[in-house]
């Protein structure tokens, strides 16, 4: 009988590890659910939250969960095509599980950190280094900052009283813009940004992340970024106008007005 590596076994530590990670998610998430839950009572009247959830009809909570799953598995197909973009051979089902449970400890840490988390979920799996996979993190990020910039600069656009604070806005949405472009499709600035942003810990990043314009699959990910974002906002919409009650809402409204409010919340966020 075939003896197994001690190699490719993971020690007693290494499991121990893993496993009190998983309950540290588990746990962060019930304390991240009962936290909601008990703001939601106590800073709303309860009565009018109790008919509000009463009011939510079965065919409700279908439409948002089959939203939610295909929200889900956009960004799986997203995440593996920057994968392969990047050079590192990747299939949906190896990628789906990591990106999962990344989103999944990105609800319990602040800025999303936990989204990191879905490298090393991943290097569980199939044995690549963090060092190739991280850099389509970045490129994910920069992609959803470049279609929150076009919604918040439409809302900017088609407000009807011009003012200096609505130029202002308009102007350093453009920039940052711009700024998000060049680094994506001129290499010598994405490696400049990436060795200043990294700081020499993952030297195989800016290499793999310079040349990635290049590949099909970079601009198949950026089309199907747009798709996420729509399904996100369509489920926002879907969630006001029809399970809160709110039918004068309209989807370019929330649109908009939500990439404002993340765009403000990313930018406030950079070092």
């Amino acid at each position: 009988m075939r003896k197994r590596s001690p190699r490719n076994s993971p020690s007693r530590p290494a499991r121990a590890g893993s496993a009190a990670l998983k309950v540290a998610f588990a746990a962060g998430a019930v304390v991240l659910f009962m936290a909601v839950v008990a703001g939601m009572f106590l800073l709303t009247d309860s009565k009018k939250l109790g008919e509000a959830l009463l009011s939510v009809r079965p065919w409700h909570v279908a439409a948002l969960l089959a939203m939610t799953c295909a929200s889900v598995f956009v960004r799986v197909v997203r995440w593996n095509l920057l994968l392969r973009a990047s050079g590192v051979p990747s299939r949906k089902r190896q990628s789906a599980a990591p990106l999962i449970s990344g989103l999944a400890a990105s609800l319990v840490t602040p800025a999303k950190a936990g989204d990191l988390l879905r490298c090393f979920f991943f290097e569980r799996k199939t044995g690549i280094s963090p060092k190739r996979t991280i850099g389509s993190l970045f490129i994910e990020r920069l992609f959803d900052l470049l279609i929150l910039l076009s919604c918040a600069a439409t809302f900017l656009l088609s407000v009807r009283k011009t003012s200096t604070s609505v130029l202002l806005s308009l102007a350093a949405v453009l920039a940052i813009f711009l700024a998000c472009a060049a680094v994506l499709w001129f290499p010598p600035i994405s490696s400049l940004v990436f060795r200043r942003l990294l700081r020499g810990k993952f030297s195989e990043v800016p290499r793999s992340v310079s040349w990635i314009h290049t590949r099909k699959e970079f601009y198949l990910a950026f089309l199907i970024s747009w798709a996420a974002w729509a399904l996100d906002f369509g489920r926002i919409y879907f969630l006001i106008r029809y399970v809160l009650g709110f039918p004068a809402i309209t989807l370019p409204q929330v649109a908009q007005v939500g990439a404002i409010s993340i765009v403000a919340g990313v930018v406030s966020t950079i070092p």
